[in-house]
């Protein structure tokens, strides 16, 4: 067989995804479900520990009773006279309800409920006689908080001190306690509307359960009768405006009435006759405009006629559109001597005397007609001259009225205008003298808007703490903090798992991973020798795939030298050289691994050798390379050992010598295993891999992170060099399992194969 170089003759890395990598990139939950599993006892442990704390916040939390009343706003009110309120009933909207429970709120009515149940002596809103909290306070905020509260954030008093109230509080000192106290009241009130329907729940809350209904109830109380105070006083105050304001309006209406009478009789000296009549002439007058103007356009249309006819075509043309009978006749008898001077022509010459004679006639008939004509055209200027003047005459009688109706339009528009505010002042004058007599009659028959339909019941069991909803909600924040932990640690977490994470993020081929013999972590001696005792573990089964996978890497030329190296030291490199060297002697082939770490040798430990004579003599000429050789193992295995010279190394592996020494190897077995420093940490596997068919990259499970292993790939590609595939090492296959089907594909079920091997 040829001897190749390693970047020319080895297949391409496969470019698909396997059909588990796709399987797992479609299937979330099992990868979610995985991680709970492997990650349970965080996450229980972390529940827990919130629990503990929650537990432990319940019970230094003092219980408050919660209780309240029931409050329904009329929307039908009862009337007892048929008037109508000073202050009006409530609305049914939105705005009404939200403004009756500020007002529920508000502070002149919550100081009267303090009034009524003295609550300026209870400590509980009173934060004078309270206990003094020994260095432990809310920046003076405690004054503003029910005692409750205040127990809740510093904890129970430790000193029991109590300040006694002083007698001697200025004004200024009064109000601001007033204040704390409203304030506490109303932090430990609530008011609400019930959905869908008008009522309002008034409710309070307190360490003490007849002090929580004794206040609500209160409250209830207290608004209902802050509605008829209110009423009362409007009632009261409208009463006496309206009085003071009848007297300015009946003033008013006096003087009004006054000025219309006066106006009235300025109006009728002025005009001389009514509004009525010149609108009764102008109308008149206006028809007769209409009826001349429409005879003075017919006439000027006549003559306009005539006239353009006696223009265009003569006299002989306008006669015959004028309707006059003797035009007529003189017309006709024209038309006769014609004829006659038409017949006597066939008979007589031009100059005989009849026909002389018939157009002298003819010539004194057009002269006629002629003459009528123009006496026509004549009477038809005459007659439009006539009807022209009729119609101006008309419009100047027409323009004079219409001044006067001007004139006195506007008198009257003064005139309604007074007597409009006459009547104005007249009718607001009896509304409010009707309006005054009703509210005079309201004082006495005031009712409230509001009724209490349920009154607040004394609390049989607290409210608060809800210690099922609150465990909850721990529950619940602790789940949520162990999953942020738990994608936290998956975040970090950053080894290789699976063949798919590799064949994912590498884009190489894995060509078998290599469990994790439990007892021979440490001595690695006796690896070889469980393989050979146990041929049907899950560790010889693994190398025989392993060695397939190399073998049908290239079908058509296997390779015949193959370099074995890795990232870093410690990953499971010299033990997986090893493992693959056996299998492939266990098939019958000839097979010899060789100890190309020149640094730190460990071949000869694992296969228990003896290193004098090792690749360094061979390297340097000072032994044979069969001397060398030994048989590391009953199967046939041959290894070549070697012996530590860190400083030579380099040299001697890119020498003539070792590319002899290799392609005497390949020339004597049927396998060559080169068993390489690692990438990052010297270059020789770079140097060694132009002498190889192929190369598998060895990668620790779960412990080198995928950036190194990624750093030690680019390094080879840049140099040219292709890595055939990869080798997952030191797998703990029962732990690789509980990472789930995402991470580990078929690994995930080894649960349900293992059986098939017998370790």
């Amino acid at each position: 067989m040829s001897n190749t170089t390693f970047g020319t003759d080895i297949p391409s890395v496969r470019s698909e995804p396997s059909a588990a990598s796709r399987i797992s990139d479609s299937i979330d939950v099992r990868r979610i479900l995985s991680i709970i599993w492997r990650r349970k006892f965080l996450i229980a442990g972390v529940t827990l520990l919130f629990v503990l704390a929650g537990l432990y916040q319940l019970s230094r939390i003092t219980p408050i009773y919660s209780t309240s009343a029931t409050i329904m706003l009329n929307n039908r009110q009862t009337n007892v006279v048929d008037i109508d309120s000073v202050v009006s009933g409530l609305s049914t909207n939105n705005t009404a309800v939200g403004s009756e429970i500020q007002l529920l709120r508000s502070t002149q009515l919550l100081e009267r409920v303090v009034e009524k149940l003295r609550l300026d002596a209870d400590p509980e809103f009173n934060y004078r006689l309270r206990p003094q909290q020994s260095g432990n306070r809310l920046m003076g905020l405690e004054a503003y908080l029910p005692q409750t509260l205040v127990n809740r954030l510093l904890g129970p008093p430790r000193e029991q001190e109590p300040v006694a109230e002083r007698a001697d509080l200025s004004e200024a000192e009064r109000r601001a306690l007033m204040r704390s106290i409203v304030g506490a009241l109303r932090g430990g009130m609530s008011a609400g509307p019930i959905p869908s329907t008008l009522a309002l729940q008034v409710g309070f809350s307190s360490p003490d359960p007849r002090k929580a209904q004794l206040i609500a109830n209160t409250i209830a109380e207290q608004y209902i009768i802050d509605q008829l105070e209110a009423k009362y006083e409007a009632t009261r105050r409208a009463s006496s405006w309206l009085n003071e304001r009848l007297e300015d309006l009946r003033s008013q209406v006096e003087q009004k009435e006054a000025a219309v009478e006066a106006f009235k009789a300025q109006q009728s000296n002025r005009t001389g006759q009514g509004a009525a009549l010149t609108s009764q002439q102008l109308t008149q007058l206006n028809s007769e405009l209409v009826l001349a103007r429409a005879n003075r356009a017919e006439a000027e249309a006549r003559y306009n006629q005539v006239a353009g006819q006696i223009s265009g075509g003569g006299t002989s043309v306008a006669a015959e559109s004028l309707s006059s009978p003797l035009i007529e006749n003189l017309n006709q008898k024209l038309a006769d001597l014609r004829r006659q001077e038409a017949e006597l022509s066939t008979r007589y010459a031009e100059k005989h005397p009849r026909i002389l004679n018939v157009r002298a006639e003819i010539a004194d008939t057009s002269a006629a007609v002629e003459r009528e004509v123009e006496k026509a055209v004549r009477s038809l200027r005459t007659e439009l001259n006539v009807a022209t003047a009729r119609e101006q005459t008309l419009q100047r009688s027409v323009r004079q009225l219409e001044q006067r109706a001007f004139t006195q339009d506007q008198s009257s528009v003064e005139l309604r205008q007074l007597e409009r505010e006459a009547e104005a002042t007249r009718v607001l004058y009896t509304n409010f003298l009707s309006r005054f007599k009703e509210t005079s009659e309201q004082q006495e028959i005031q009712q409230a808007d509001a009724r209490i339909i349920s009154a607040a019941d004394l609390p049989g069991r607290p409210t608060s703490p809800n210690r099922s909803r609150s465990m909850m909600l721990v529950i619940a924040l602790g789940l949520l903090v162990s999953a942020g932990l738990v994608m936290l640690l998956e975040q970090l977490d950053n080894a290789f798992r699976s063949p798919e994470q590799m064949e994912s993020a590498l884009g190489l081929v894995t060509f078998g991973t290599i469990p994790l013999v439990k007892g021979f972590r440490k001595n690695r001696s006796d690896v070889l020798q469980y393989v050979s005792d146990k041929p049907t573990s899950g560790l010889a089964e693994a190398c025989r795939s392993m060695r397939v996978s190399l073998n049908l890497s290239n079908v058509d030329n296997p390779p015949e030298v193959v370099l074995v190296t890795s990232s870093l030291p410690s990953e499971g490199k010299s033990t997986t050289a090893v493992l693959l060297a056996h299998a492939i002697a266990n098939q019958g082939k000839k097979v010899v691994i060789v100890d190309c770490d020149l640094r730190r040798p460990s071949l000869h430990h694992t296969l228990k050798l003896d290193n004098t004579v090792s690749v360094l003599e061979v390297l340097t000429g000072r032994s044979e390379l069969a001397e060398a050789i030994q048989t590391g193992h009953p199967s046939g295995l041959h290894a070549l050992p070697a012996r530590e010279t860190a400083a030579q190394a380099i040299d001697l592996l890119s020498s003539k010598a070792f590319e002899r020494m290799v392609s005497q190897l390949r020339e004597t077995y049927d396998m060559v295993v080169l068993d390489a420093a690692p990438t990052l940490a010297v270059s020789d596997a770079l140097v060694i891999s132009q002498l190889s068919d192929a190369l598998l990259y060895v990668v620790k499970w779960d412990d080198t992170p995928r950036e190194i292993v990624s750093s030690g790939i680019d390094r080879l590609k840049e140099n040219g060099v292709r890595v055939t595939g990869a080798v997952l090492a030191q797998v703990n296959m029962s732990k690789q399992a509980r990472y789930g089907y995402y991470y580990s594909g078929a690994s995930y079920y080894y649960g349900k194969y293992k059986n098939y091997y017998k370790n």
